[in-house]
């Protein structure tokens, strides 16, 4: 038994509320990805590909990361040559640091540019 009358209020209103919070969760999520592309533009001017940028991006989201070459190859799809290219290029421009691990492991944490 229905106790509104049929009354659709209640549903449009939920319907609109529902519609408001979505509609403003894309534009941030809009904002958020243009600002994520300009900063990666900003890095390709410096020299960076598309990869390496990727790269740099990683720890600038994650302060705290620890990234390592079979990692890198993983994350990118690309042979083990290539992802020691990229890492070596990003952590000549001091975006990243080397960390011996053994005579055959290296992983990469934050460098020295993210402070500045």
């Amino acid at each position: 038994v229905e106790a509104d009358e049929n009354d659709l209020t209640y549903f449009v209103h939920y319907q609109v509320k529902t519609l408001t919070q979505a509609y403003a969760d894309l534009k941030k999520y809009i904002a958020r990805k243009n600002q994520e592309k300009r900063e990666r533009l900003a890095l390709q001017r410096e020299g960076l590909t598309p990869r390496q940028a990727q790269i740099v991006d990683w720890f600038r989201r994650d302060a705290t990361s620890t990234v390592s070459i079979k990692e890198v190859q993983t994350r990118l799809g690309v042979s083990n040559q290539t992802a020691r290219n990229d890492m070596k290029t990003v952590a000549t421009l001091g975006f990243i640091t080397e960390l011996v691990v053994n005579r055959k492991e290296r992983h990469y944490i934050r460098g020295p540019r993210f402070e500045e």
